[in-house]
């Protein structure tokens, strides 16, 4: 068991990932795992306004012309968020792989059109420097 664990430590000491490098890593991922959950609930609520625009068709009233305008206004918008979020997620995915720091400006983006999780994180990693002693 003694030298199960002497192993361990000795991979650990022999990579070449910073403990710095690693934190950013589990923050991309968790980032990650954010834009993919952000996918998923766009993508539902894209298909559900979708479906209901299509299926409300009773125009008896005022009211019902009214709400398949505001569902395909709603699908729409779930539509653009929901492409707009697409490169957010592969370029955290390439950030993560490649532990390449995003820009302050890509956090700010996600942040504001992606996700609120996800935005602060990636502003986090890119904020952190690691501190070099002279």
């Amino acid at each position: 068991m003694e030298n199960l664990n002497d192993e361990r430590i000795e991979k650990i000491s022999n990579s070449s990932i910073t403990p710095q490098q690693d934190i950013n890593k589990t923050l991309y991922a968790v980032a990650f795992g954010f834009m993919i959950l952000t996918l998923i609930a766009t993508g539902i609520a894209g298909i559900y306004f979708i479906i209901f625009a299509v299926t409300s068709t009773s125009f008896t009233s005022t009211f019902d012309k009214a709400m398949v305008v505001i569902y395909a206004i709603f699908a729409v918008i779930s539509l653009i968020s929901y492409a707009w979020n697409i490169p957010f997620t592969m370029k955290i995915k390439k950030s993560m792989e490649t532990l390449e720091k995003p820009s302050i400006a890509f956090g700010v983006c996600v942040l504001i059109f992606g996700n609120l999780v996800s935005g602060i994180l990636l502003l986090v990693a890119s904020s952190t420097q690691p501190k070099v002693i002279s």
